[in-house]
């Protein structure tokens, strides 16, 4: 480490091993699907790339489960590869979007890298009931196939992890708590159907570039909407109050808004059908669950004599 920059291709040496790692870790089309749908160069996708792979420590995973070989069945060890190179991939794709090239690789991963650590540690008590439930048997299937139930465990959280870079956003722009901020997303999701919705939005087909595209813009609609009215109920709401009752009153003091989100989701579920157009609706209801701020007596009048 002291030694390499020394070395008059050190340059050249680290753009390697990145690459290296990029593609056997992502695929020979990862910059390229990701420069189409973000529109970021290939430098700024590696950064991202690097970043997100430290924030989330996906080298002691990969060391882990490649440790399984000839132990486990290889469709098990594939199947949580897969997994962690959809975490990886979707976090690289909201750094790019939310942060601003070219990214401090550096101060990045310590932005994020501690309150990723912790929530990969409290992810099964955060979760509420389906979505427990259904990370403990993920784990649970690992565990019979062989897998030790540490990395069992890790592997079964991939998904709900993607969540920790909003979290760790909303907490730090919120100043709460990273666990109240935590439960508040989660249970929050649950009581505006969130969840529901984000499940519909991933299982929509993917059978051209369009369609592909169109998915994507929707499901980083509904994290960014969702991370939007987790930090609007922890700013309007006391922090002297449990997260359960902070919910319900913001629930209440938006009670029309609110129940017409739920009527159109409800309708929606109703209709049996799940597509572009009735899942845009959807998203264009929770968007406007998101108050404008007022404006000040000041800004009124500016804007009176404009």
């Amino acid at each position: 480490r002291e030694q390499i920059h020394e070395h008059r291709l050190h340059r050249q040496i680290t753009a390697t091993h990145v690459t290296n790692s990029l593609v056997n870790r992502n695929g020979p089309s990862f910059v390229f699907r990701l420069g189409e749908e973000t529109g970021a160069a290939a430098p700024d996708i590696a950064r991202a790339y690097m970043a997100a792979r430290e924030i989330f420590d996906m080298r002691t995973l990969w060391d882990g489960v490649e440790a399984l070989d000839n132990t486990v069945e290889a469709r098990v060890q594939t199947r949580i590869m897969l997994n962690a190179r959809k975490l990886v991939e979707r976090a690289t794709r909201w750094l790019l979007r939310y942060r601003r090239a070219p990214l401090n690789v550096g101060t990045t991963i310590s932005h994020f890298s501690e309150g990723a650590a912790e929530l990969s540690e409290r992810i099964p008590e955060l979760l509420l009931d389906g979505d427990r439930e259904a990370v403990a048997n993920a784990a649970q299937r690992l565990i019979e196939a062989n897998v030790p139930p540490d990395l069992a465990q890790r592997a079964a959280n991939l998904g709900p992890m993607f969540s920790a870079l909003d979290i760790t956003d909303v907490a730090n722009s919120t100043g709460e708590s990273l666990d109240t901020t935590a439960a508040v997303y989660f249970i929050l999701g649950d009581r505006l159907k969130l969840h529901w919705l984000r499940r519909h939005i991933e299982a929509l087909p993917r059978d051209n570039r369009w369609h592909t595209l169109a998915r994507s813009a929707l499901r980083d609609d509904i994290y960014n909407q969702h991370a939007a009215l987790t930090a609007e109920v922890l700013s309007d709401t006391s922090d002297d109050y449990p997260v359960h009752e902070r919910i319900e009153e913001w629930v209440e003091a938006n009670e029309g808004p609110v129940e017409r989100t739920l009527q159109v989701l409800t309708d929606i579920n109703s209709s049996g059908t799940f597509d572009l157009s009735t899942l845009s609706v959807a998203l264009r209801e929770i968007r406007n669950l998101i108050t404008t701020p007022e404006a000040s007596p000041e800004e009124v009048e500016a804007t009176a004599r404009t």
